[in-house]
């Protein structure tokens, strides 16, 4: 799994308006459906919630960059795309912005369970 692909660290505005990407490796089903998690130090913060992808599709030989020090990853996967703030609402991300050590974990089908690390931003609003 790789939330926003080529980024590093993989950063998420929990206020943003738009989508997340994340690609996850084809393990023999669709992400029709997946279950989220929010988690600290493998300690379930939020979660799990069900959440339909705004949109995904299948990638053959999609590059998986983890972060600098790491190598690169070639794998078919599953380019998903969720609102950004259907994660916020449904995980609670404003309540953890700024915490260290996140990760994001999906599960689905019975054949997927994966986490990356995340870091939750806001936006500066002016006082």
């Amino acid at each position: 799994m790789d939330i926003k692909p080529g980024s590093c660290p993989n950063s998420i505005n929990v206020d943003n308006k738009g989508v997340v990407t994340i690609a996850l490796q084809d393990e023999g089903c669709p992400p029709d459906s997946v279950n989220v998690y929010l988690e600290q130090c493998g300690k379930c913060l939020e979660g799990p919630v069900s959440l339909s992808p705004e949109r995904y599709n299948y990638v053959c030989g999609f590059d998986l960059y983890p972060c600098p020090g790491t190598t690169c990853l070639t794998r078919d996967c599953y380019v998903v795309k969720f609102k950004t703030q259907d994660l916020s609402r449904e995980l609670c991300l404003a309540d953890h912005v700024g915490e260290e050590d996140l990760y994001l974990r999906i599960k689905f089908g019975g054949c997927f369970n994966s986490t990356d690390s995340v870091r939750l931003l806001e936006s500066k609003k002016d006082k």
